[in-house]
This record gives C-alpha cells, sequence and structure tokens, in this order.
C-alpha cells in the first residue's frame, strides 16, 4: 500500500534546519481520510526522506538541537508526528537519532523471490480473488488497519472508514494485470468456505531511492497482509506468502518488499523467518 514517493510529491510545507555538522529537510504533510496513505500514515506528519538529512563527523549534539526545532515548528504547525528513513545498515545515523529522542516505528523489507516456500497448514484453498469477494476484502483489509491503529505505536487513526477501503478494493481489483489479490479459504461444517485471510501483492517499478539500495528494476510489493483473529497462529499467513511468492516467481520479480511496524509482535519473526531483511527503517517521535 504505501508509496514511497507521495509525500514528496505531494507537500504542503517544507522546513529546513543548518547547523554545523548537521541538517534537516522536513516536509510536512497533512491529509484526510480519503488518502489511501490514512490507513498507514498519522493524518499529519513531518517526513525526513532518505535524502533530506546529513550527519557529519561529532554531530550528535547538533542532531538532537536539529530535532527540538523540528519538534517545536511541527508543535506550532499542529503536526501530530516526525519521521525520520535511515538506511537499516547505517548504524552511527540510527545511534544520533535514537539518542535525540527517536524510536525504531517501521520496516520496510526486502527478500528474494526464491519460490521454496512450502506449508502444511489448515488451509483448504488459497485463490485469487474477484469482484464477489470485495467485501471481505473490504473488512479484512480494514481489520488489520484498525489493529494496527489500536495495538500498535504506527500512529494511525482510529477513525478507518468503510468508503476508504471500498475505493482500495476497487482498486485492486480493478488493477489484476499489475496485482493479485490473494485469499485463503477453509471449508465450514456446512460445507460454506469461509475467506480465513488476504494478501494483496502489486507488481512494481522501484524508485531511484530504492534501486539505489539494491531493489531491480522491478519487485512485488506486499501492500496488504491480513489474517482473521481467528485464524492466526494456523499457518494461513504462511499459505498465502507461498503463494504470493510464487506469483511473484511467475512474473519474474526477484524481489519481494513489504513495509511492517516494529513493535507488531507478529510480524517481525514473521517476516524475518521468510527472508526479508530491513533495508530502511523509519524512526519516529510523537509532537506533543
Amino acid at each position: 500500500m504505501p508509496d514511497r514517493d507521495q509525500t514528496e510529491q505531494r507537500p504542503i510545507e517544507r522546513e529546513e534546519f543548518r547547523r554545523r555538522a548537521a541538517s534537516l529537510l522536513a516536509r510536512f504533510r497533512s491529509h484526510t481520510d480519503a488518502d489511501p496513505e490514512w490507513t498507514y500514515l498519522s493524518p499529519s506528519y513531518a517526513l525526513v526522506g532518505l535524502d533530506e538529512w546529513s550527519i557529519g563527523d561529532g554531530a550528535a549534539a547538533d542532531v538532537d538541537a536539529c530535532i527540538r526545532d523540528l519538534h517545536r515548528s511541527a508543535a506550532r504547525r499542529g503536526i501530530q508526528r516526525i519521521v525520520v528513513e535511515v538506511v537499516a545498515s547505517d548504524a552511527p545515523a540510527l545511534a544520533a537519532f535514537r539518542a535525540a529522542g527517536l524510536r525504531d516505528s517501521s520496516v520496510f523489507a526486502v527478500a528474494s523471490s526464491a519460490g521454496t516456500s512450502s506449508v502444511r497448514v489448515q488451509v483448504d484453498t488459497v485463490r485469487t480473488a474477484g469482484t464477489e469477494d470485495r467485501a471481505t476484502i473490504v473488512a479484512l483489509a480494514r481489520e488489520e488497519a484498525l489493529f494496527q491503529a489500536v495495538s500498535t505505536s504506527a500512529g494511525t487513526s482510529v477513525h478507518q472508514p468503510v468508503a476508504l477501503f471500498e475505493a482500495l478494493a476497487d482498486d485492486w481489483l480493478g488493477d489484476l494485470g499489475s496485482t493479485t489479490v490473494l485469499v485463503a479459504e477453509t471449508g465450514l461444517p456446512t460445507g460454506r468456505p469461509e475467506i480465513l485471510g488476504l494478501m494483496v501483492v502489486q507488481d512494481t517499478e522501484s524508485a531511484a531511492s530504492e534501486r539505489g539500495l539494491g531493489l531491480p528494476e522491478r519487485h512485488g510489493y506486499i501492500a496488504v497482509a491480513s489474517v482473521t483473529a481467528t485464524a492466526r497462529g494456523r499457518g494461513t499467513g504462511s499459505a498465502l506468502f507461498a503463494a504470493a511468492e510464487a506469483w511473484c516467481v511467475g512474473r519474474g520479480l526477484d524481489a519481494i518488499a513489504l513495509d511492517y511496524i516494529v513493535d507488531n509482535a507478529a510480524a517481525r519473526p514473521f517476516w524475518s523467518a521468510r527472508g526479508f531483511r530491513p533495508v530502511v527503517i523509519r524512526l519516529a517521535m510523537r509532537v506533543g
């Protein structure tokens, strides 16, 4: 779901902070519940992207001063959250921003699409969804967004309107040339199938910044991964990922990427076990 270039294309306001050995360029953004990014970003935030900060030698105090200035400026403008993107391998920068009070919030992670996943699970079928599944797709995607808002430190709103997810479902189902919408289902004693989980995967052109981090020209992006509460821990996510990986391999995509929230207790071990390694870490700080 996230468009990594979206906030850069639609900035509302900019603030630049210059110091002797450190500088930040923050882009302020406020958006409404009609925007797709509402599901995964704070209603208002200041984003410091990968190319919008620099840290020189001995800059720890300067980083702290930059963050304090940014915090004050954000507060004056009603911004709720500061987010800084850092390459996961840049240990000094991570240490400097953490020392300034930011905490790891989310991860952009990448894995090779080896097509080797094999699972034994309590799922009868993983299939491509159709328009007849629209209501279930809407419900599962919204359930995941609400879980992130309530149960993690994502900073997203608990107000997640159904209309937004209806529009997203229509976009996914209307773009099946470059998107696959997968659902996992199992039979009930009545013989009627029950959908247990959803995974949306998109054939995505890598942005210049992503290619600079080693991604190929195109990659598979897992926009949504959602499993019903009653089906968690039963292998549903594994079955969905195996199908998603096979779809990527079939399209010649050598890499799969996704974003996950750091303090989602199930996300990190699940994706790490499937070969995903952090490429970008987003650190965040609440304002106010």
